[in-house]
């Protein structure tokens, strides 16, 4: 299954679904200005067979935890926004016969830190 999104800025990203054949999460892209590919890959080790999920919860509570004692988010909220509102347009055109939508909701704009958030033990 793939999604294909295009930006406000004119940026298009393909999302692939490929399960069976990979079982992290890959990205690539073509910088437009220099041909350049850059990539990279979210590795996220998966359970064990029949095991419910994967270790998303312990990173979310330490990020979670750092946010009430410092007063302030550990990594832009947008991001989040962006990400999510992605995926729900993608599902939502999904049901809806694959169909394109508008999102003018999704018009956020961040700067990435320049630190990663990586979740480090």
């Amino acid at each position: 299954m793939a999604y294909f999104i295009e930006h406000i800025d004119g940026f298009k990203t393909t999302l692939f679904i490929l399960n069976g054949f990979l079982q992290d999460f890959n990205y690539a892209g073509l910088v437009k200005q220099t041909g350049e590919i850059i990539s990279c890959q979210m590795h996220l080790p998966m359970p064990p067979r029949l095991s419910t999920t994967a270790d998303f919860f312990n990173p979310l509570v330490n990020k979670i935890e750092q946010t009430i004692l410092s007063g302030k988010a550990t990594y832009p909220v947008e991001r989040t926004l962006l990400t999510s509102g992605m995926t729900l347009f993608a599902v939502e055109s999904l049901y809806r016969g694959q169909i394109r939508l508008e999102t003018p909701e999704m018009k956020v704009a961040y700067r990435a830190p320049a630190n990663s958030t990586f979740w480090r033990a």
